[in-house]
């Protein structure tokens, strides 16, 4: 759009944004159950990134509710496959309820792994401009 149309970076993000919102708030309705879940997980971990590729922080806090979301959701769904008190076998890594727990850690794992990457290259860019400006005084 930005390069077809030549228009403005911030019509650009105020349409990704308002995709985004969309998408969040229709995952519930147009799915069910830990499909929810885990595509909460994946979109936490998309808007991380393009906070990250786009400079913009409203992407990154955006990420905080759908991260928190996706935590209430997990629960829910963890409680609804394990709370039932009568005996049942399950198999042990290829049920629902683990394989949404298994994406939904790879992705908050994945989401602080930039986080961490972010804040690390911030980390370095600050002492070297201390540097710079301690040889320069000296």
């Amino acid at each position: 759009l930005q390069k077809k149309f030549k228009s403005d970076k911030n019509l650009v993000y105020l349409l990704l944004g308002m995709t985004l919102t969309f998408a969040t708030l229709a995952a519930p309705v147009q799915l069910k159950g830990s499909y929810i879940t885990m595509f909460w997980a994946a979109e936490t971990l998309l808007l991380v990134w393009l906070a990250q590729r786009t400079q913009l922080k409203a992407f990154k806090l955006a990420s905080a509710p759908v991260a928190f979301l996706m935590f209430i959701s997990l629960v829910i769904d963890l409680s609804a496959f394990y709370g039932t008190y009568e005996y049942v076998k399950l198999p042990i890594f290829v049920n629902k309820a683990c394989i949404t727990g298994l994406f939904s850690s790879l992705a908050l794992f994945f989401a602080s792994f930039l986080l961490n990457k972010e804040k690390r290259e911030e980390h370095r860019s600050g002492m070297t401009s201390i540097h710079r400006s301690m040889e320069e005084y000296f």
